[in-house]
């Protein structure tokens, strides 16, 4: 179950958010306090189709793969699956203000 906090771009921000190519899925609750900065640092690598302070998550993995986590400046939880690869990665904020469980039946 997934419900998205729609506080930037609410309209075109739906989810799931897909890169331009259809090869990144994301799912995300929170807000990036820090999408201006990271989206003006990547905007000549990365093709925006939204204005979603959470579009920004699957740019900074296109460039950094994992690792980008740590220029992540907010309260949140996601689900991103790389087709491409066939990987997922799930995620939160450092302090878990966003909670995020995981469950197999």
């Amino acid at each position: 179950a997934h419900e998205r906090l729609a506080i930037v771009d609410p309209k075109s921000g739906r989810q799931p958010l897909f890169s331009k190519d259809g090869k990144l899925v994301l799912a995300v609750n929170g807000e990036i306090y820090n999408h201006r900065d990271i989206r003006k640092q990547v905007e000549d690598k990365y093709e925006f189709t939204t204005q979603s302070d959470c579009e920004v998550i699957l740019a900074l993995y296109r460039e950094k793969g994992a690792g980008f986590l740590e220029d992540l400046n907010g309260i949140f939880a996601f689900a991103l699956y790389d087709m491409e690869n066939d990987r997922f990665l799930i995620g939160r904020d450092h302090i878990g203000i966003v909670p995020l469980y995981q469950g197999w039946d």
